[in-house]
């Protein structure tokens, strides 16, 4: 599973989302927070100032969705 950023800019009410910290520090300069701040931030609540909202979580994808079966491929020939 891939860990993923959810921005909320609170003036715009819009959301984006980033597959590191530093791709979305990149593209948002002026989010009142530095990247080392957030590199140093736990995440298991929100960071929350007055111009965004960052939440951190994972993504999943069909691999990592319930359970993987194996198909059985090999077959008895006489």
């Amino acid at each position: 599973m891939r860990k993923i950023f959810h921005l909320e800019i609170k003036s715009e009410g819009s959301h984006k989302y980033y597959g590191s910290l530093s791709a979305l520090c990149l593209e948002n300069p002026n989010l009142g927070v530095s990247k080392f701040t957030l590199d140093r931030f736990n995440f298991s609540e929100p960071f929350e100032n007055s111009i965004c909202i960052i939440r951190k979580s994972v993504m999943k994808s069909t691999g990592s969705v319930g359970e993987k079966k194996i198909k059985k491929t090999t077959t008895n020939v006489k």
